[in-house]
């Protein structure tokens, strides 16, 4: 049989605890749960045995402030981020688009101008054409002399021959002939009329004074009269005619058999 403790002897009394000297330290508990101890600061150089008051430790009105700004803080600093580099590619597109536009600029200004200077050189021979016609009229030589003399005039102008071969206008007339279009036609022209090239390449050099003889006043249109010339002269004559007709501006011509009594 087990023996009863004296203080058990009876169930229905409750023992009585009694408090040690270990209790009487014990701090009782905190009546008020959002109360917190504060923290004794260490002294200068010491190291805390405590922990640091953690930010949820806070609290609930003091936290929300300290939150609110250092969220706050962190927007305005991503914005002011975002916002240079923003300014930075805002100052790359447009400087991009810049050079684009200078570039664009100056090339509508190269082509404006090329087209200005086409204009004025197609205008300029036109003009320097139309002159020379009418200095032809004036003077009595708008006539197969006259129109070779054009020739030479306007192959300088368009740049068909040199424009620094000798002014004579039998050189002129010397070097078109030695020109790849001048030949084309010369051999169809030889073969047409059954002449002999070496005999007909023969007549290009005096062609200008075998013409010269039989300038007699204005024609309404340039004529080759055949039979002012042999048939080598006229075959050198319509050679540089038809050469002309395909260059702008080109004189218009005709060829007869007997010069006409009437003159203009």
């Amino acid at each position: 049989m087990f023996s009863t403790h004296p203080a058990m002897g009876n169930s229905g009394t409750i023992p009585e605890y009694r408090s040690g000297p270990q209790d009487a330290q014990t701090p009782a508990l905190n009546p008020n749960p959002h109360e917190i101890a504060a923290t004794r600061e260490p002294p200068a150089g010491a190291v805390s045995s405590q922990p640091s008051p953690m930010p949820y430790l806070l609290l609930p009105g003091q936290m929300s402030k300290e939150q609110e700004a250092r969220w706050f803080q962190r927007c305005q600093n991503r914005a002011d981020e975002l916002e240079a580099k923003f300014y930075l590619r805002l100052q790359e597109s447009q400087e991009k688009w810049y050079q684009r536009f200078v570039k664009q600029n100056q090339k509508i200004q190269e082509q404006s101008a090329e087209i200005a200077s086409l204009i004025v050189g197609s205008l300029l021979p036109a003009t320097a054409l139309y002159e020379k016609n009418d200095k032809m009229k004036l003077e009595g030589n708008f006539n197969l002399r006259g129109g070779l003399e054009r020739i030479v005039c306007q192959a300088k102008l368009i740049k068909k021959i040199r424009t620094d071969c000798a002014p004579e206008i039998q050189a002129g007339l010397d070097e078109l002939a030695k020109t790849p279009a001048f030949i084309k036609v010369l051999h169809d022209e030889v073969a047409a009329r059954q002449l002999a090239l070496e005999d007909v390449i023969q007549c290009i050099a005096s062609i200008y004074d075998g013409v010269s003889k039989h300038a007699y006043g204005n024609d309404s249109i340039i004529t080759l009269y055949e039979e002012d010339h042999t048939a080598r002269e006229c075959a050198v004559l319509a050679t540089f005619l038809k050469v002309q007709s395909a260059w702008p501006d080109g004189l218009e011509w005709r060829k007869e058999k007997g010069r006409r009594q009437t003159k203009h």
